[in-house]
């Protein structure tokens, strides 16, 4: 015996009611043919849900010439047990079927849009309107051409994140991996970018160690593309991604300050180079948002049972901390920039002025 019962989109087969078994199947776009018994859609996931046979009382009722058949008078207590079916033995289309969320990528999207224009308007007006004029006998080439290669990076991390989310938001799939993979470049990027120019003026009357440390950051975000354009990093999971991400960047923090530290004799040396506490701050703001990335932290406690998102979702407060970061490292860029020539030791490189 087959019974069909139709609820909006869900179609409900029950077959060989006196065993006490039948199956339930969740149907979306596709024609599947069972028996005579034709039901329209995908079958999207399969249950098998034990029945009390006892219970079971069925009169079957045919259909005109069609083939359908109806039971009804079914009053049955039912255990379901769940099983599922493995992800490689399903069918291309339905390993193609994403489960819609209401969470709209619009407004991460949005969020690096902003940061996208703020970058560029900076990167044509900043150093030619701002930093060359507030030193104008002792501002080099180089304390242009590094502020000019962070503000380059910002903008490029911006924007890949911007053509990322708004792919998303559109369910542009075909397209979603390639830029997936170059968001996560754009995150290399921006943090070897942001280790460099910190690096130069922290070492910039020690030369060596400052190109030490720079061909080992771009040793080191080498090894990360390597992982990252080999798949390595794409099939992890979000705690996985996390820890790639806080391992490049303990990396690349760690052995720099710790040279620092005992070239220059300590911390309080060293505040007179970058700032320090402003550096702590921005480490602390990129630990926070690893942690809201990783445990979702907003809806995990406070949302569990709703499906509608707002804007202190982890995933907009992730990317909005992460954002607000790389214009906060611009801003520690400036105030180094005014503590290295207002000391005393002047960098012997070239001046726009003499």
């Amino acid at each position: 015996m087959v019974r069909i019962y139709r609820r909006r989109s869900r179609i409900t087969v029950v077959k060989n009611c006196r065993r006490g078994y039948f199956l339930k199947f969740l149907v979306s776009a596709h024609n599947i043919a069972v028996g005579h018994t034709y039901i329209y859609g995908s079958m999207a996931s399969l249950t098998t849900v034990e029945q009390s046979p006892a219970k079971c009382k069925t009169t079957t009722e045919k259909g005109n010439g069609t083939g359908e058949t109806t039971n009804s008078n079914v009053d049955a207590e039912t255990k379901e047990i769940k099983k599922g079916f493995p992800f490689h033995d399903l069918a291309k289309w339905q390993q193609q079927y994403r489960n819609k969320s209401s969470r709209n990528e619009s407004l991460v999207a949005l969020i690096y849009l902003l940061g996208s224009m703020s970058s560029f308007c900076l990167l044509i007006f900043f150093t030619d309107f701002y930093l060359i004029p507030l030193f104008p006998t002792t501002t080099t080439m180089t304390d242009y051409i590094v502020f000019n290669f962070y503000l380059l990076n910002v903008f490029v991390f911006c924007m890949v994140h911007f053509v990322y989310h708004f792919i998303k938001n559109i369910s542009l799939q075909q397209h979603l991996e390639h830029w997936q993979k170059f968001s996560y470049l754009s995150n290399i990027n921006l943090l070897i970018s942001s280790q460099i120019t910190i690096l130069y003026y922290l070492f910039y009357d020690y030369v060596f160690f400052f190109k030490i440390f720079t061909l080992l950051m771009n040793f080191i975000g080498l090894v990360a593309y390597f992982f990252i354009l080999t798949d390595k990093l794409n099939s992890s999971k979000r705690f996985n991604k996390t820890v790639f991400f806080i391992s490049v960047s303990v990396v690349c923090c760690s052995l720099p300050l710790l040279t620092a530290i005992i070239t220059f004799d300590g911390l309080e040396n060293l505040k007179e180079r970058i700032k320090v506490k402003a550096i702590t701050c921005e480490l602390v703001a990129l630990v926070a948002a690893s942690i809201i990335y990783v445990t979702r932290f907003p809806e995990s406690l406070f949302r569990r049972n709703k499906k509608e998102e707002s804007w202190n979702h982890s995933e907009y407060l992730f990317h909005l901390v992460i954002s607000g970061t790389a214009f906060y490292h611009f801003f520690i860029l400036i105030q180094s920039y005014i503590l290295m020539h207002s000391s005393l030791n002047q960098p012997e490189l070239i001046n726009f002025k003499s």
